[in-house]
């Protein structure tokens, strides 16, 4: 059965399923556009995971996470959004150097 989404839109299993697979640290704006991509790509109101951007479909499963890394991965996607992206700036932040900051980004998919 088909899941809803607004205005008589549906997502099959398969998309829901691609879509909890991808980690949206907090990230409203990025699910939206994949949403918006997934309508355009359809025909009609049903969208399929083949309709939804290749970087989601072809993504692994996010690692699993401790609270402590959900925490720490929180706090640099907090440091980097209050640093409007510069990540010089967010490592400041953080009070960790640039190399330690990449390494991080690289290991929570937020690089």
């Amino acid at each position: 059965m088909p899941q809803r989404f607004g205005e008589g839109a549906h997502f099959t299993q398969d998309a829901r399923a691609t879509l909890q697979r991808h980690d949206w640290p907090g990230n409203l704006v990025e699910f939206k556009a994949a949403v918006a991509a997934a309508r355009e790509e359809a025909a009609g109101l049903t969208m399929s995971a083949g309709h939804l951007p290749g970087r989601l479909r072809s993504s692994p499963a996010p690692p699993r996470l401790t609270e402590l890394e959900k925490a720490e991965r929180q706090a640099i996607a907090d440091a980097l959004r209050t640093a409007t992206g510069n990540r010089v700036r967010a490592a400041a932040l953080l009070g960790i150097s640039r190399a330690t900051l990449y390494r991080k980004l690289r290991r929570y998919g937020l690089g």
